[in-house]
Order: structure tokens, then sequence, then C-alpha cells
């Protein structure tokens, strides 16, 4: 521990006072004029004394960090790099052991973190407390019958509640099977899966305790009921598709297009798409916010129980949306919170290409750094479409490695 102090000038010694020795009024004087997260975290790893300070004063809300290159195959990998939008910093987390040498495919609050592993090994811990969830050896391996046992590979895991209750769903999309669930609370049973022979999904989301699931290609919407086997496994009893109109716009073309992306998420209780594609010859790509809602007006296809509404603005809230994370929509106030500003979208896209063949940042894209072997390159999507009204968004391009990066909630530092 640093001390302060020194002989006094009078050719001895004099006392050492410790760093944590500083009353509390200084140190809160010290952390209120520190705003970013990562000059708060530092703060709050001097000591206890330090810490205690600073939880007396709460700060802020946590927004969500994005995880890149979120997979570390060496085991000797002790730490990883989070990008803070906030103030387009970066902080270094020291890497759980349990955490080393898997690939990140889900996230919650307060830091938690979805792994997988060789051998489709699951892995549920908390990349900031190095806290991991136990898991039966059946809760830690998926593995389908009609596939011969092998092992999945797992590309998205939401959570119905935080892991640290039993009640907490685990949902999966896996690389051959569409969909698997577990209950972390019922270790005497595994992973059960739907059936293989359907299309595949493109997102899953909850809302409200109730799980959906959208198809990767039409965009077809699904509520699952949720049952329980005899040994508490939960299993999918029954796979409703929501009769709702489609919602107007162009389609996307073939799979696999750079320019098309969607996802599903919880708008304030409420089931919402986001939708990015070519929306009009004349313009770059870009979102737009539908919520789910009741046809009961007369404008409605009476054919459809349910419609597609465009959310003109998501007013004081930021919405974070990746690939490998569940998409979330984060208060902001009206004056922002650095970098992140009310009404935006941020979004993470990822390509597995060498840096030195993707020509497609145009002027205005910036390199931010290299990290962990990848590339990024932040872009706010330029308003192109002559006039069109549309909520502003920026995106976290990176270029390199086989695995998207992964927004994450950590806790409220």
């Amino acid at each position: 521990m640093a001390t302060i102090g020194d002989d006094g000038g009078m050719g001895r010694a004099a006392p050492s006072a410790q760093w944590s020795d500083l009353p509390d009024e200084l140190l809160e004087m010290v952390r209120s004029k520190v705003a970013c997260p990562r000059g708060r975290i530092h703060i709050a790893a001097v000591c206890k004394s330090w810490r205690d300070a600073a939880s007396r004063h709460p700060p802020p809300p946590a927004l969500p960090l994005l995880l890149l290159s979120p997979c570390g195959w060496h085991t000797w990998e002790n730490n990883k790099l989070l990008y803070c939008p906030e103030d387009a910093g970066v902080l270094k987390v020291r890497l759980p052991a349990c955490l080393r040498g898997t690939w990140f495919n889900g996230s919650f609050d307060g830091g938690w973190i979805a792994a997988g592993r060789l051998r489709a090994r699951v892995i549920i811990a908390n990349l900031f407390s190095g806290v991991q969830v136990p898991l039966s050896k059946k809760q830690r391996t998926i593995a389908c019958p009609r596939h011969r046992g092998l092992p999945y590979l797992v590309w998205k895991t939401v959570f119905s509640e935080a892991p640290t209750s039993g009640a907490c769903l685990l949902a999966a999309i896996t690389d051959t099977c569409n969909l698997a669930l577990c209950r972390i609370g019922s270790p005497d049973s595994g992973w059960t899966l739907d059936r293989c022979d359907k299309e595949g999904l493109g997102d899953i989301a909850f809302c409200r305790g109730v799980l959906y699931g959208m198809a990767r290609e039409s965009e077809d919407v699904f509520r699952y009921d949720i049952g329980e086997k005899e040994d508490g496994a939960p299993t999918i009893t029954a796979a409703h598709p929501i009769n709702v109109q489609m919602r107007h716009g162009p389609r996307p073309m073939g799979r696999g297009s750079y320019d098309y992306a969607s996802y599903i998420f919880d708008l304030h209780g409420k089931l919402a798409m986001a939708v990015m594609i070519k929306w009009s010859g004349n313009c770059q790509p870009f979102f737009k916010v539908f919520e789910l809602a009741e046809a009961d007006d007369a404008n409605s296809d009476t054919t459809h129980d349910y419609k597609w509404v465009e959310v003109q603005s998501l007013g004081d809230y930021a919405l974070f949306l990746g690939l490998a994370s569940s998409s979330r929509a984060v208060h902001v106030p009206a004056g922002g919170r650095g970098g992140v500003k009310r009404n935006h979208i941020y979004y993470s896209k990822h390509r597995c290409l060498s840096t030195k063949t993707n020509k497609k940042f145009d002027g205005k894209a910036y390199l931010t750094r290299p990290i962990g072997g990848d590339w990024m390159y932040c872009k706010e999507d330029q308003d192109t479409d002559y006039g069109v009204e549309k909520i502003p968004s920026v995106g976290y391009h990176v270029v390199g490695g086989p695995y998207p990066p992964v927004w994450c909630l950590p806790p409220d530092f």
C-alpha cells in the first residue's frame, strides 16, 4: 500500500499515513470530480475504505460496454478489453479463470456472461467478480440425440432473470437445433431442444417473462409456451405463430446480406423489433424500430390480430443492439452521458475478414484501435435519405476474429 508523508525534516521518519486513512469527505470530493466509468472503477479498486466511500454515493446506472474479441482460446489469456461508448475509452478487466479459453454468447445485467467452450460446455460467470454459477454435469452440455449426441455451438443465450435465481431460464440458439432451454434451479435435468426441422431462428428475447423467437429470414414471430418435465427440465409445449401483419418496407434479399439485420427485444414492456435494411434505392441502410400492437383500428388488415407500428422516437432512451447479446433500451438523460445520447441506436456489427481486405468504410469512419487482433471502426450513420426522419444510429464495426462482440452491462460502479 502506498503511504503519505516523509520525515518532516526532523531527521526521523514520521508515522506514515495510508491512502486508506483519507477522510470520507475528501474521498467523496475526489469521486465527484470523476465522471467516466473507468475512473470510478479505479477509485473503487484502491482499497476497501475507498470502495465503501464510493458506495455511499451511488453512481448513475451503468451503460453497456462492448466486449471486443470475445474469444480467448489461450488459457493463459488473463485480460479482456471493453470499449466504453460513454468516454470512448477502453477498460481492461482481468478474466476469471473459468472464462479463459471460451467464447462469449450472452450477457445479463450486473456483469453476467454466458460462455461456451469446446465440447459445448456451458459456463455462466460474472466477468467482474469472477463468481461462477454452479451447473450440473447435464446442464453444462447441450447435445441432441438426432445428431448422434454431437456437442453444439451456441450462437446466442438469453436470460429470463438474474442467473443467481433458481427460477432463471436460459434460452439458446444453437447451430443445429433451433432452440435449447435449461432451468438453472433444476440440476437433475439438462437442456431440452426444440425440433430440428423448423426454420432457423434469427433472434430470441424474453418480454415480460414470455419467450419469443423471430425467424431468420421471414421475420415470422413465435410465442413459446414453456412447461416442465418430471425431472424439472423446461420444455416447449407449444410455439404459437403470432398472426401479425407484415411490416411495411423491403424484405431481406437472401441469407448473409451484410446490409440487413433484425432484432427483437423488450421495449417498455412490449415486444419490439429493430430492422436495418436499405429502405429505398436512394439511401444507405438504416434502422427502423417497430412495436407490436393489436390490430384494432379501421386502418388495420382485418385478417391479422397484430400489426407492427413504427416507433418514431426512443425518447429518453438509447437502444443497444448486438448479435450475441440481449438487445436492450437504456435510460439516458436529456443532456446525454458523454458520447451516449438519448434517442440513439448503438449497434455492433461483425465481419470475419482480414482488415486488409475490408474496404467498406468511407471517409466518415475512423479506426479506434486494434483490440486482441480485431479492428474496430466506429461510424455514425449518415443522413443520406433525402430528409426522411429516422432514429440516429452509431455502428461499431469489428473486423477480424470469428466471434461477434458482446454488449455487457456491468455493475453500477
